[in-house]
């Protein structure tokens, strides 16, 4: 089968799979989602890979769709193999990424719940501000927002390569609150800054 009639067919079961959400049929919409990013994957298999764009899309979906489906871990194997091919394409990468700091949190929240017994954090709160200083070794970053800083902790090594390009640029930082200190989820460009588009300082 073609690239055209493996996509044709994730297409088909993702939105059956809409529909059973819809319809509140839970674990049906997962196994359709789960179907669907199979022949996402097949479809990816199936193409030229010189066609770089729609590799991006269905690299995108299939990760996405495995993630719907309930299958972080699936999900995340996808994102890490491509994220590993030098022709993905910038925005593909960008998605990659963002959904990859999704299964990461939620991992860091869910091994924090049963590390305190099932007892539910503070939060989420949303911390904005500039990024001045990162410690991946220490585990923690800060923000700048007028004169005051904010430290955020519990930052893990897996999202260097997300941090890294957004140093000394406007930041929105998801966290939750232990013990008084912002825990870290993930990170984000605040697009709604004036100086989004350019780097500070």
């Amino acid at each position: 089968m073609s690239w055209t009639e493996h996509h044709e067919s994730s297409e088909r079961l993702a939105s059956q799979a809409e529909t059973a959400v819809r319809e509140n049929r839970r674990d049906q919409a997962l196994k359709l989602y789960a179907d669907a990013a199979c022949a996402e994957e097949r479809a990816v298999e199936a193409l030229d890979q010189s066609k770089t764009r729609t590799l991006g899309i269905s690299v995108v979906s299939a990760a996405a769709l495995h993630y719907k489906a309930n299958q972080p871990a699936r999900a995340e194997a996808v994102a890490v193999r491509w994220l590993g091919f030098d022709g993905l394409p910038a925005f593909a990468r960008d998605q990659l990424r963002l959904l990859l700091l999704s299964i990461w949190s939620e991992r860091q929240v869910a091994q924090f719940m049963v590390d305190q017994d099932e007892q539910p954090p503070a939060g989420p709160k949303r911390l904005r501000g500039v990024l001045r200083a990162v410690h991946l070794e220490e585990h923690w970053l800060e923000l700048t927002e007028g004169s005051g800083r904010r430290r955020v902790v519990s930052v893990g090594k897996e999202v260097d390569d997300v941090i890294g390009p957004l140093v000394n640029r406007p930041v929105i930082v998801h966290t939750f609150v232990v013990d008084g200190k912002n825990r870290f989820l993930r990170i984000e460009l605040d697009s709604t800054s004036p100086a989004a588009s350019t780097v500070i300082g």
